[in-house]
């Protein structure tokens, strides 16, 4: 079964410069009920927010319109993630036309290693903050559903330095997420992935 979830585009919240929409904060910790209940509303604002009706084993996304490099590419993965369950597969098809990131090339000489390990470069002051924070990002996406890369503008070679699968294409991508979760596997696409926020009604 394939979902297909378009990004939609909404007109901009009218909010005059007099008026707060809302406050809240929250402490570092475990969530609350309460803090669950605000994000939800906040997630049914009109904004690029994609509602599935559940997590799929597979999702194949792109990361328009953050497609320049890896470094934004991330952000269509982060919303596939969203998609996709847990042990799943997820397969993201960008163009990267300036590769991994010119100015981050911890990407693949670090890639996206275990978070403690991450943390610990910090600590040592052997990695920088905003850097680390995209490592530790990706990192735990991979930590939840596996990721393969299909792109012409990142090699086989630095693909795989980063932690990711790679495929020369979408159908080779394709059949190995199929091999691996079977052809009763249920599928969600995503277009314009990197603008989206996706939640599942089973979550």
């Amino acid at each position: 079964m394939i979902h297909k979830f378009p990004y939609q585009e909404f007109p901009p919240l009218e909010i005059p410069d007099d008026q707060i929409a809302d406050v809240c904060a929250l402490q570092r910790g475990p969530a609350t009920a309460d803090d669950v209940d605000i994000v939800r509303e906040a997630l049914n604002a009109p904004v690029g927010c994609g509602r599935l009706r559940e997590k799929a084993d597979i999702v194949i996304s792109d990361a328009c319109p953050a497609d320049l490099d890896f470094w934004q590419a991330l952000k269509g993965l982060n919303a596939a993630c969203g998609a996709v369950t847990d042990g799943g597969t997820v397969i993201l098809a960008t163009p990267c036309p300036e590769g991994t990131s010119a100015q981050h090339p911890e990407l693949t000489t670090v890639g996206y290693i275990p978070v403690e390990r991450t943390r610990r470069m910090v600590a040592e002051g052997t990695i920088d903050k905003a850097i680390a924070a995209n490592l530790v990002l990706g990192r735990r996406l991979l930590d939840r559903a596996r990721a393969i890369l299909v792109t012409k503008g990142i090699s086989e070679r630095d693909t795989r330095a980063m932690g990711f699968g790679w495929a020369p294409d979408p159908a080779t991508a394709l059949q190995q997420a199929i091999a691996r979760h079977g052809r009763s596997a249920t599928i969600n696409v995503l277009s314009k992935a990197a603008a989206m926020i996706c939640v599942s009604n089973t979550t």
